[in-house]
């Protein structure tokens, strides 16, 4: 969901090494300037490192559909 905002990759200029690295540091790309609050908090959701504190599925694609819904 990012890579929508940004249009680019996260991490696009890390090798494949250096991105497990910071995933499983539990960094992130930052949002980029001007995506809606409603989109980041989302996806910020779905980066959770714990898989039971992520949103499911199918919430995630409802309430996407209302962010583009209400854009």
């Amino acid at each position: 969901m990012w890579e929508i905002s940004s249009g680019q990759p996260p991490f696009n200029f890390q090798s494949p090494e250096q991105v497990i690295s910071l995933i499983t540091n539990n960094k992130r790309e930052m949002p980029i300037y001007g995506t809606p609050i409603k989109y980041v908090s989302l996806y910020r959701e779905c980066w959770q490192q714990d898989p039971q504190q992520r949103k499911k599925y199918l919430a995630s694609s409802n309430l996407f559909l209302s962010i583009l819904l209400s854009s």
